[in-house]
């Protein structure tokens, strides 16, 4: 580094000098080291070819956009390194990097970045002496400014950025990715760089995507020397023969392979086979489109990824599809979007409805009979101004169910009435609280126990309330932070001093789930055959639809209204909602 013995002169000396002028991927070997990585703590470029690149895009002065979609487990944290010593050493200017939270920001920052500027000696030699200027959330070099910041508004403001990353764009809030690109404030030489999984169709980076061209990685084959996109209908494994319900997966596994669609050639499921064909691929870019110059995209799949087991693949697969044939969708949906980094497209959220009647009646379970293989019963209360819609399903432990009961009724002792016929606890008693939120606490903490230590946790109704947030943040007592669909349990008073829970949830997830298991079918998702008109068209009441947000003016999913009365559709949401929260939905608590 040069020293004058003056800062100021100091870094701008340092941002003057030439750089380096041969191929960037030479310089990240010959400097860069990766202490965390699992497979060499050396970067070498023919480790993991379909970054290559992707970095020279970054280093090309011509390019201004770079969009990556790479699946869990490609290097997209190791292409991050990469490229911000690049940047420190060889093309320094401002640049921000962003991640989803401040926290995850910074925790990336100290375990990750700052052990990999430490080992690039260029790198190290340019920290500032002064420890206040090297930070968990800014580095202040001699020449150039580097903040770290989570996806927020407040994170964004007041900075003009040569370089902006944004990384796991998929999780971004709608306006954050448009606020991230204003940072740039038109700079001649800007460079906008997004890396992440698959997203949905709807989210802002598919916009900014349409408007790249598009390269795909491939391979060439061995057997006829022809390049074609890794598909993963190449990706072979022996069906369930017919008459077989069980999958025996040792058998499915040792079953798997590649085959070329051109050929025939086939490829084992070795580290091997799979290391030989990512040696033998290469990105092709679309050869017609609407792109705009110096706009790139570059995307691949977790089975071209030659250290991911074909094998673990396709249990995944066949695993999300057995899912989605009980109604949910959510395995399949992280495998699109996890493994293949694909769009998940609005239309796979809507299954074509055809409701169809199962061979019961309703008086088969009246009088609090048992499905076979219950697990639980849960009853679902519609609140209205001067009546209730009252639904109660009862749920095997693998996610089935069978509506039992839904009936209108004029006051709460009519409801408490059917919920000792038919046998639910009062805990598996829920309320929507929307309207009249404070008689409904009434209501819910009414059945609520006390000891001398206070109220009983478990005891008593819970209320819950809709919410057009989609994810809430919840806290095991061990672990990280996980994201669900519907909130922790809350403490709320009632007007009579009594307490009982509150549980928000997702309007959205919640009904997205309810859709795929109305379209399940009877075998998964049941209803009576003497269910009555009222029940079948407020069923069909609400259609998921673009709207566009009265706030942020951009376009996103929401359920409207097809009919007024949808207190059955509301019911059955609530249903979903209380078989996640105990877990009979197996998968919901990944959201």
């Amino acid at each position: 580094m040069i020293d004058s013995g003056k800062p100021l002169i100091d870094g701008w000396l340092e941002g003057a000098k030439p750089g380096y002028r041969g191929d960037p991927l030479r310089w990240l070997e010959r400097w860069v080291r990766l202490p965390h990585s699992a497979r060499s703590t050396q970067f070498d470029s023919e480790l993991a070819p379909w970054l290559n690149d992707v970095i020279r895009a970054v280093c090309d002065d011509h390019v201004k956009s770079i969009m990556v979609r790479l699946p869990t487990g490609a290097g997209k944290t190791t292409f991050l390194e990469l490229i911000t010593c690049w940047i420190v050493a060889q093309q320094p200017g401002p640049m921000l990097l962003v991640e989803q939270t401040d926290d995850t920001s910074k925790d990336w920052a100290e375990s990750r970045l700052m052990p990999v500027f430490e080992a690039c000696d260029p790198v190290a030699r340019l920290f500032p002496e002064d420890r206040h200027q090297k930070r968990k959330s800014s580095i202040i070099w001699p020449h150039m400014a580097m903040f770290m910041s989570g996806a927020n508004m407040s994170g964004l403001q007041g900075k003009s950025m040569r370089y902006v990353y944004c990384d796991e764009v998929w999780q971004f809030k709608q306006g954050i990715l448009g606020e991230a690109v204003k940072r740039l404030h038109d700079r001649w030489n800007r460079k906008f760089i997004c890396c992440s999984q698959g997203w949905d169709s709807s989210h802002d980076a598919e916009e900014i995507w349409k408007i790249g061209r598009t390269f795909e990685w491939g391979f060439t084959c061995a057997g006829c020397d022809n390049w074609s996109k890794w598909a993963w209908l190449d990706i072979k494994y022996a069906e369930l023969a017919e008459g077989e319900t069980e999958w025996n997966w040792q058998a499915l596994r040792e079953s798997v392979y590649h085959e070329c669609r051109g050929c025939g050639h086939q490829t084992p499921n070795t580290t091997a086979g799979r290391r030989a064909m990512a040696a033998a691929s290469s990105y092709e870019g679309q050869k017609t489109g609407n792109w705009v110059d110096g706009h790139v995209n570059f995307t691949l799949p977790a089975w071209a990824v030659w250290w991911i087991d074909w094998a673990d693949l396709v249990v995944e697969w066949v695993k999300a599809n057995t899912a989605k044939r009980l109604g949910n969708v959510d395995p399949l949906k992280q495998f699109i979007q996890k493994r293949g980094a694909q769009i998940w497209s609005a239309e796979d959220d809507r299954p074509n409805v055809n409701l169809l009647a199962a061979n019961y009646s309703w008086v088969d379970y009246a009088n609090g009979q048992k499905i076979d293989g219950e697990a639980t019963r849960f009853i679902t209360v519609d609140v209205q101004k001067d009546h209730f819609w009252v639904l109660c399903r009862a749920w095997t432990s693998v996610g089935t169910s069978k509506l039992i009961l839904y009936q209108k009724v004029l006051g709460v002792d009519e409801i408490v009435d059917i919920q000792q016929r038919l046998g639910v606890r009062d805990n598996l008693v829920f309320m929507d609280s929307g309207y009249e939120s404070g008689t409904v606490y009434d209501y819910c903490s009414r059945f609520s126990k006390y000891n001398d230590a206070g109220w009983l946790w478990n005891s008593g109704w819970t209320a819950l309330k809709g919410s057009k947030q989609e994810r809430f943040a919840h806290f095991p007592a061990q672990g990280k932070r996980v994201d669900r669909f519907f909130s922790p349990p809350a403490k709320v008073l009632g007007a009579s001093g009594k307490h009982c829970r509150l549980i928000s949830w997702s309007n959205l997830i919640a009904k997205d789930k309810l859709t795929h298991l109305r379209a399940a079918g009877p075998d998964v998702w049941a209803f009576p055959s003497d269910i009555g008109a009222a029940y079948m068209k407020q069923l069909v009441a609400e259609a998921k639809r673009d709207v566009i947000d009265k706030t942020t003016k951009a376009v996103t999913q929401r359920y409207v209204p097809i009919y007024s009365e949808n207190h059955a559709w509301d019911c059955e949401a609530m249903q979903v909602v209380a078989a996640s929260v105990t877990n009979i939905l197996r998968g919901a608590n990944s959201e």
